[in-house]
Formats: C-alpha cells, structure tokens, sequence
C-alpha cells in the first residue's frame, strides 16, 4: 500500500511541477519558472530560438543547457512578444506520468493562445503540441531535466 502511495504523491507533485511551470511562464514569473527547472536542465532548439522554431521539425538545432540558460531563452521570447504587443496563455491537460525511482517521464497536450494584451477572448491564434517531460527527484522535489515539443496544429486568424 506505502509503495501505491508514494506513486500517487509523485504523481500530484509532477502535475504541480508542470502546471505551476505553465502559469508561470504566462504570468512571467521567472523565479518560479526557474524553480521548476534541474540545474542540469538540457534540451534542444533552433539556433534563432523564436517561438516558432521552438516547435519546428528541422534538423538545425542548438543544445541548451542548464536552467538559467533556458529561462533567459523563454525570458526572450516573452520580451520580443510583449514588444510587439501580444502575450500568451498555455492550458496544459491530458498529463500522463510514468514513475521509476527518482526518475519520471511525463507527457501532456497544451493549448497556447496568443493574443494581443488585454484582449484574451479575442486569440490571434491558437495552437496544439505535445510536450514530454523527463522528471527527477532533487531534495524531495520533482524538477525538470529536459523536454522535447511536437507541434500538432495550428490555427490563425
């Protein structure tokens, strides 16, 4: 029964790792974006790190790691759209986690809606992706080792 619980609390505290994640980022709160994030953090991106290239399926890309390094990348991508007057917002749902020890994997589909600042019911556009996460335990808390993306779809306006 013990072992039953203990992958029912790992399984909440990953969501919750995720979720505050994802509300985070929108509400561009890097302190706690980065809190959700393992020092060795890696992953992969094009070399021109958009939002866009994020998703593509090129094989032009950069290694990320560490962290700091992927929270000044979302930090730049959250600055150049607010310049350009629009902002987000991620719905994440669909979560399914897979623990082994210290180490899980999670995958979830996410809905982003960009929209023009103050205006959230009226979306430029939306889209669809997938997103795996590899998880780990670090001090009694679940931290983000890496993530990959797959664009499902996309909608403009």
């Amino acid at each position: 029964m013990s072992e039953t619980i203990d992958l029912l609390e790992a399984d909440r505290s990953i969501r919750h790792t995720l979720l505050s994640m994802s509300r985070a980022v929108d509400e561009q709160d890097w302190t706690n974006v980065r809190a959700c994030f393992s020092d060795t953090f890696s992953t992969f991106m094009s070399p021109d790190r958009s939002a866009a290239s994020i998703n593509a399926d090129d094989s032009g890309v950069d290694t990320i790691r560490g962290a700091d390094m992927m929270v000044s990348v979302m930090k730049e991508i959250a600055t150049q759209n607010r310049a350009a007057g629009v902002t987000t917002m991620h719905v994440l749902e669909h979560i399914i986690v897979s623990v082994r020890g210290d180490e899980a994997e999670a995958t979830a589909l996410q809905t982003a809606y960009t929209y023009r600042v103050n205006e959230v019911s009226r979306p430029l556009s939306k889209s669809g992706t997938r997103h795996t996460f590899g998880l780990r335990r670090e001090q009694a808390t679940w931290k983000v080792a890496s993530f990959a993306t797959k664009r499902l779809w996309l909608e403009d306006r």
